[in-house]
């Protein structure tokens, strides 16, 4: 927990894919230990919880494809073909269907292709464009942050890290900036695969240097753990703490609260990703700018400076509402402001 990158995964909002952490953890480890049926056990956990995790699932076959026995190979080649087949199916077939277009995070890969195949075809194929993409000044700094907790020993054993070579595709040749910030759920199926990456690095060092004393080992990893905890770390006692929600509570609380509970649940909700954890609960739900044409009732939470899409653009979302003859304002006051359809009851 020391950790930067568990830290913030297990502080901000909750996403499924959280828990892909532990579950690719249990994964490795029955991989290695041969034990099959929890390995296909945790990779269903693990892939169910979002679907670029399939890619992830699909390696765990690889390794298998090398053993002696028939069954084995055979089962690895089972865990490949299914989880790729998952991945397409639901990236070219499920999520569109249910969107009513194409995945909504292939807008973040425009400069790769228009679909899913594009996309990956591109990234395989033009490898030149990749190389300087990574030499980005922001994305550099986003590897240092993955790493530097555990004293870049990762890269002493390379090999485990294959499994994250995903994740860290899908971050760093994204558009939007965020998926490079270890401020959210974003690190969380390559944090597993650091650790275990560092584990058989520190286990190489002891067999390269045995003369070495194995606290030295753990004094460097504390060193760097706790500097990067106290450098960009959220807790209290980090040189920047994130403990805003605790010691300052939004203003306008008393005004937000009692609008949201009076929303009646057979309405579908569109709302800023700032009021999102106060919607969770409901059954249709949509955070803007998707549903901004159809929810029955749309919220605008504006004081997020940090906001996707930008402050200006939902800015300008709000005054397209006011003119749109489908919505009414119902309220506005402190940054908050309510639509609704024309005709829906509040």
């Amino acid at each position: 927990m020391i950790n930067p990158l568990v830290q913030f995964t297990n502080l901000y909002d909750f996403h499924a894919v959280t828990l892909a952490t532990t579950m690719l953890l249990a994964s490795f480890y029955y991989l290695i230990k041969k034990k099959y049926l929890l390995l296909v056990f945790f990779l269903i956990l693990s892939g169910i919880t979002k679907e670029q995790v399939w890619i992830i699932t699909s390696f765990f076959g690889f390794p298998l494809l090398f053993q002696r026995s028939k069954h084995v190979r055979l089962l690895g080649s089972g865990i490949t073909f299914f989880s790729l087949t998952i991945f397409f199916y639901l990236i070219s077939y499920v999520i569109p269907q249910n969107l009513g277009g194409q995945h909504f995070a292939l807008t973040y890969f425009t400069e790769f292709g228009n679909s899913p195949t594009q996309v990956i075809s591109n990234v395989i194929f033009s490898p030149q464009k990749i190389l300087f993409t990574f030499f980005e000044t922001s994305r550099l700094e986003y590897l240092k942050q993955l790493f530097i907790p555990i004293g870049f020993l990762s890269f002493l054993s390379p090999i485990s890290l294959i499994f994250a070579v995903p994740d860290v595709l899908i971050n760093l040749l994204s558009n939007n900036s965020h998926l490079r910030q270890i401020y959210y759920q974003y690190t969380a199926n390559i944090t597993p695969f650091i650790f275990i990456s560092s584990i058989f690095a520190t286990k190489k060092i002891t067999q390269w240097f045995p003369k070495i004393p194995q606290h030295y080992i753990i004094i460097y990893l504390l060193f760097f753990s706790l500097f990067s905890a106290y450098s960009f770390g959220p807790l209290p006692g980090a040189k920047n703490p994130n403990i805003d929600m605790f010691v300052k509570p939004y203003s306008n609380k008393k005004t937000v609260e009692p609008i949201l509970s009076q929303i009646p649940e057979k309405y579908s909700v569109a709302a800023t990703n700032n009021l999102g954890a106060h919607l969770s609960h409901r059954k249709i739900v949509y955070t803007i700018p998707a549903g901004i044409d159809k929810a029955d009732v749309i919220l605008f939470l504006l004081n997020d400076r940090s906001a996707q899409p930008s402050p200006d653009a939902q800015i300008k979302m709000t005054n397209d509402l006011k003119s749109d003859k489908n919505y009414v304002k119902v309220f506005e006051k402190d940054h908050f402001v309510v639509f609704k359809k024309q005709g829906i009851l509040l």
